[in-house]
């Protein structure tokens, strides 16, 4: 997998997006090609623990350049705006025009936050204010 159309350049892959899987995509495949990770963001999230933000963990995210480091695996800080599978070539939201040989489009989801109005409304359940649980049916 280190070449591409029998000639002797390295492989090009681009991964679009810093996820889980962009990311794993990204570490696994550095040793056999030249590997470019877009993302946005340079900080990966832990989405697993996104529900300890709520029980007062100050952060869930980590700097990318920690797992990148030493990889060869090189970081773009834009989005994906365009993808031109003809021309394999994908442009940014700065501009850059991106050429690829393989694509790993792993952009994964994204949440909208307390934006919903209906979950604006983050009601507190204590124990005094928890509803008393049915009792069970009769024997």
């Amino acid at each position: 997998m280190t070449t591409t159309n029998h000639t002797e350049h390295p492989l090009q892959v681009l991964v679009l997006g810093a996820g889980y899987a962009g990311l794993m995509a990204a570490l696994r495949l550095a040793p056999h090609a030249r590997v470019t990770l877009i993302d946005p963001s340079d900080r990966f999230t832990e989405r697993v623990r996104l529900h300890e933000l709520a029980a007062g963990r100050p952060d869930v995210t980590h700097p990318l350049s920690r797992f990148l480091r030493s990889t060869g695996v090189s970081h773009i800080t834009a989005r994906a705006t365009a993808i031109d599978p003809a021309a394999r070539e994908v442009t940014t939201d700065d501009g850059r025009r991106l050429p690829y040989d393989r694509l790993v489009y792993a952009l994964g989801s994204r949440t909208t936050g307390w934006s919903t109005p209906s979950a604006a409304v983050r009601p507190r359940c204590t124990r005094a204010s928890a509803p008393t649980p049915p009792s069970p049916p009769p024997p």
